[in-house]
């Protein structure tokens, strides 16, 4: 399976806490912006942006 994809599908299904998710968090607080993050994970801004509401989905924030 492709790591970008159906991220929040995969989090859903094992109720497992989405670590990738948090490390997308961690990059963004670090680097300060979803740009630079996605630059330094080696992914794409979309990625990240379905990272992020991955874990806000899985921490019942709105």
């Amino acid at each position: 399976m492709d790591v970008h994809s159906d991220v929040g599908a995969v989090a859903a299904q094992n109720d497992e806490v989405p670590l990738n998710a948090i490390r997308a968090f961690v990059t963004v607080a670090r680097e300060g912006s979803v740009a630079r993050a996605a630059t330094t994970l080696g992914t794409t801004q979309s990625s990240v942006s379905r990272y992020l509401s991955v874990l806000r989905d899985y921490l019942g924030a709105t």
